[in-house]
């Protein structure tokens, strides 16, 4: 995804900046009222709380930047086994505390038991009917599972277990596609362990599923964004895509209206922000199938509830703006220390947004306002609080990888055996170097070489020539030898006359 500040992230980055300090003041002053400290000695804890959130993240940046050059080093396969590593040991890890709660501190359901009051089979009774979307498909859901295995809390925590789990996998992987693999493994470990997760795992209601079906269409969100950067992707490719996006979205809308999340990130997704030429269509078509598929659906269901189109669309909207309002904040976790560590990574986010050039993070910093504004003015009929800890726990790894650097370090550093991109990328890169020595290596010897690449195709049958450094050899030129004065005829005899019997004897 393109990182480029704009002026939306720009606002939006400061509204964020603006509630978290204020979230943040709220908690600590929750605590100081609970201990029963002064109203100044409030401002001034809240002040130094501040200060220190600032000065750790400074420290903390400027030791990774001065020390964590090794770190930074290690080759590519290297990161994907430890990636793998502690994937799996976070997955085992989450696994295994919800069996150990499951055999060693269940003792009854948290919260309602109206869906398992609903679901139960009975002889000549039927689902009733609900308004809610989601809550009348995990009624249906959970009825088919009591069919098959009985009517049993146990089944029904199984399968909230294991849409809860599978629904953090989906994630991981989306957000490893969207922001980096450093990100996604720090947001798994928050969702696997964090006590609001574990609590809603043994809770029969909507959410779990509702979560799973959010996680499954952001990570389908990821591979379309995938496979439209792609240089191969036809018009068909990019028509599909947003149409079956706007479709999924439009159902999630429909089933709950938090689902409007996911409508805003398929417009940060599937939208590049640097070409605007193919924007206009996927945007007309996105929203298009978005408007058609909920219109389908409440069609549908006026139909089939025997009501008008009007009085099923408005006892919908009724579920989320009652008269009265409950001015919550949607708090990362249910403990107090869970809600304020996250707080904390999302203040380094802020902080990194306004020291840095780029906007990671704006997706989910967005996202987390409107989960904001959301639960503070509106009456929510399903509890978001899964919805609510990833995206603020995705905006905290995004605040931790900020202040370590890891992000610049990933861009700037080689990747090793990531692919034929990147090794054909290196054997390029060499062969410049390897030019560039030759070219210092001539001037030192007083000679330009001249370099043409053979791989071109206008000079593929063409050698590299090499100016000779040595002096040429003179033209031969035919010379005929003469003296200075002429001889006469008689001078020119050579040869001594001898006698036929003479053998040269010495007497």
């Amino acid at each position: 995804m393109s990182f480029k500040k704009n002026w939306f992230d720009y606002i939006i980055g400061t509204v964020i900046s603006i509630v978290l300090c204020i979230i943040l003041a709220t908690f600590l002053n929750a605590q100081c009222v609970l201990y029963q400290i002064g109203k100044y000695e409030t401002v001034f804890i809240v002040c130094v709380v501040f200060a220190g959130i600032y000065t750790i993240y400074k420290i903390l940046h400027c030791c990774f930047e001065k020390w964590g050059s090794r770190l930074f080093q290690i080759s590519g396969r290297s990161k994907m086994l430890w990636e793998i590593f502690c994937v799996l040991s976070l997955f085992s890890g989450a696994v295994l505390i919800r069996c150990y709660r499951y055999l060693h501190c269940f003792t009854e359901l948290y919260g309602t038991k109206e869906f398992y009051e609903a679901a139960i089979i009975r002889e000549g009774m039927e689902i009733p009917k609900m308004v809610h979307g989601a809550s009348y498909l995990y009624t249906g859901v959970l009825s088919v599972i009591f069919s098959f295995l009985g009517n049993k809390q146990s089944a029904g925590i199984v399968l909230q277990a294991v849409l809860q789990l599978a629904g953090i996998l989906f994630l991981y992987l989306a957000v490893r596609t969207l922001l980096g693999r450093a990100e996604a493994v720090i947001s798994m470990a928050v969702m696997s362990f964090f006590p609001v997760s574990l609590q809603n795992g043994f809770t029969l209601t909507p959410q779990n599923l509702y979560f799973f079906l959010f996680a499954g269409i952001f990570f389908f969100l990821s591979c379309c964004r995938k496979a439209l950067q792609a240089p191969q992707a036809g018009g068909c490719v990019k028509f599909l895509l947003p149409l079956l996006t706007g479709i999924f979205t439009g159902y999630m809308i429909y089933l709950d209206i938090a689902g409007t999340l996911l409508f805003i990130a398929a417009f940060y997704i599937l939208l590049d922000r640097g070409e605007k030429k193919g924007n206009l269509p996927v945007a007309v078509i996105l929203t298009a199938a978005c408007l058609f598929s909920l219109f389908f659906l409440f069609l549908f269901q006026s139909f089939y509830h025997g009501e008008p189109l009007i009085q099923t669309v408005l006892a919908w909207l009724k579920l989320y703006f009652p008269p009265v309002f409950s001015y919550r904040i949607a708090a990362p976790d249910v403990t107090i220390a869970g809600s304020v560590a996250v707080c904390i990574g999302s203040a380094w986010y802020a902080i990194g947004f306004w020291s840095e050039k780029g906007a990671r993070g704006s997706l989910y910093a967005l996202s987390v306002l409107l989960l904001l504004l959301f639960v503070f003015f509106t009456e929510p009929v399903m509890d978001c609080s899964l919805l609510t800890l990833f995206y603020w726990s995705v905006l905290a790894a995004a605040g931790i990888t900020g202040m370590s650097g890891w992000e610049r370090r990933e861009q700037s550093l080689p990747a090793h055996n990531s692919g034929n991109g990147q090794r054909k990328k290196k054997k390029k890169n060499r062969k410049k170097t390897e030019e560039k020595a030759e070219k210092e290596t001539g001037r030192e010897y007083g000679m330009e070489i001249e370099i043409k690449d053979m791989d071109d195709g206008e000079n593929k049958n063409k050698i590299r020539f090499i100016e000779n450094p040595l002096p040429l050899p003179k033209k031969h030129v035919k010379k005929t030898m003469g003296y200075r004065f002429e001889p006469e005829e008689e001078g020119m005899k050579y040869d001594i006359e001898t006698k036929e019997n003479d053998d040269f004897d010495l007497k």
